[in-house]
Parts: structure tokens; sequence; C-alpha cells
């Protein structure tokens, strides 16, 4: 009992010194996960947390499938000219990769190269194995 309330107490004060707006902390071992449902609403909640974790207002999602795999991309902010028109015609930036977890009872995204993490609100989610 008391190693696994070090290992939880450790993991929420990880959590909580990457990103001092997330409520709630995970509540034991992380697992990728993938939405049970990946209605409008759903895909909506994924935004929010993605951009809580991004530190930005908006963000777009790329092609992901999140009921079968727990891979969330997200779309590089288009340069454009002081026009108005973009640079190019190709833009050649780096999606930015997130991974959907859970700890059995609810969802994260989680950036693993900053240990950021926000909580999907409002979404169930299930481990995929």
């Amino acid at each position: 009992m008391r190693s696994r309330l070090a290992a939880i107490s450790s993991l929420a004060l990880l959590a909580s010194s990457s990103v001092a707006g997330c409520q709630t902390v995970p509540s034991g071992d992380m697992m990728p996960a993938g939405l049970i449902s990946a209605d409008a609403a759903s895909m909506t909640a994924v935004k929010t947390a993605a951009a809580e974790v991004l530190n930005k207002q908006t963000v777009k999602l790329g092609a992901v499938d999140l009921v079968n795999s727990p891979a969330v991309s997200i779309l590089p902010e288009r340069s454009n000219s002081p026009a108005g028109a973009p640079f190019n015609q190709r833009d050649f930036a780096i999606p930015t990769q997130l991974i959907l977890m859970t700890d059995g009872v609810n969802c994260f995204l989680v950036k693993e190269d900053t240990r950021a993490i926000a909580q999907v609100k409002g979404v169930s989610c299930r481990a995929l194995a």
C-alpha cells in the first residue's frame, strides 16, 4: 500500500510540475487509449485538451482515428506573407504528436518530450492492448 501511494505521489508531483493548469492527476499507471466514440463533442474535447497541452488558444487536428489509435496529430500553423497569402504552396512543417492515454478512469493527452499532460474532459476512452 505504501509503495503504491509513493508511486502515485511522485506521478502527481511530476504532472503538477509540468502543467500548472491541469486539475486532474492520473490515478495510476497510464496506458495508450482509444476513444469510445469519435463524435463531434469528443473531438472538441480532444482539441481543447491539445490546446492546453501545447499552450495555444486553438489547434487543428490532422487525420486521426482516435477510436483505434492513441496517436493525435496536431497540424502546424501555416506561415503567411504580410499580404496574407502563404509564402509558398507547400508547407514542410512537421505536425506535433500527442498520445491519448488512460489511467483506467480518465482520458489524458500527453506530449511525450515535455511530459505536459491535460485531461480530456467529458470523454470516455478505453485502454488499447
